[in-house]
């Protein structure tokens, strides 16, 4: 409930000095309810990126799991990922076999959305 005073000046007075102390009153709200689910909405370039995971098909390495692991070389991330290998490829490239059922084929590697080549040494695209 506001506090009021009144103050009563009179024609006579030029100057006058007032000082007003208010005092907060504390506003009671009303409960909130917040509803949502766990789905991650994406929009851009990583829009794809989580279409992709979600169909749960493959590995996917985000920033954070990079951080987490402190690699230097983009090869080191992909070390650690089940059912990859890291092997010396021709002229010391570092290539990525997918062992998969006894076969062993290269896998096909996104950075930031874009396909890479399979010839490419990862190590010299993408750096962690």
């Amino acid at each position: 409930m506001p506090i009021a005073d009144q103050v009563w000046i009179s024609q006579q007075e030029t100057d006058l000095e007032l000082t007003v102390n208010l005092r907060p009153l504390p506003v009671q709200l009303g409960e909130v309810i917040v509803e949502g689910d766990r789905t991650l909405i994406a929009f851009g370039r990583l829009a794809e990126f989580y279409r992709r995971r979600r169909t749960g098909l493959g590995r996917y390495i985000t920033s954070w799991d990079i951080e987490k692991r402190n690699a230097y070389y983009a090869s080191d991330l992909l070390r650690r990922v089940v059912g990859l290998s890291v092997v010396p490829g021709n002229m010391g490239r570092q290539t990525i076999r997918s062992r998969r059922a006894g076969y062993s084929c290269s896998p096909v590697v996104f950075v930031d959305g874009m396909k890479l080549w399979q010839d490419l040494d990862l190590d010299d695209v993408a750096f962690p």
